[in-house]
């Protein structure tokens, strides 16, 4: 394995990503997550999705979260954790863009541009459990 600058980066910025995820699941679980659905569903009364929808998402927020998060931290089914970090994201987004709420739509087309470089490069991703699992099928 070479630790290189691109590698040493890819490994920062994935572990990075997979804190956040981590630590906002787990806040929503300290908060309660019956609050984060109750929240959820006040916000997106006034919008055309449907409260079934919301309350679905908004309950399976915090678990989706919390595993993203660890499997980003451990380098562990990186590709598979990072798409669904998108997909979260993407829906979290749009839900945003419905709410009229610009500035966390902007910041959260930070966290798609992260998501991006993390998959376009994931040939960096040398610390992880998964070089490891490749590394022991070979």
């Amino acid at each position: 394995m070479k630790f290189d600058g691109k590698t040493a980066g890819y490994l920062i910025l994935r572990v990075a990503l997979g804190a956040i995820f981590l630590f906002y699941g787990i806040s929503k679980f300290q908060s309660g997550a019956g609050s984060t659905v109750d929240m959820m569903t006040r916000q997106f009364d006034r919008t055309f999705l449907p409260a079934f929808f919301v309350k679905g998402f908004g309950a399976a927020l915090p678990a989706i979260e919390v595993a993203v998060g660890l499997l980003l931290l451990l380098g562990l089914f990186t590709r598979f954790a990072l798409a669904v970090a998108g997909a979260v994201v993407v829906i979290l987004t749009a839900g945003l863009a419905l709410l009229g709420s610009a500035p966390t739509v902007a910041t959260n087309l930070l966290f798609l541009l992260t998501i991006y470089v993390l998959l376009a490069n994931e040939e960096q991703n040398a610390v992880s459990l998964d070089a490891l699992r490749i590394r022991d099928r070979t």
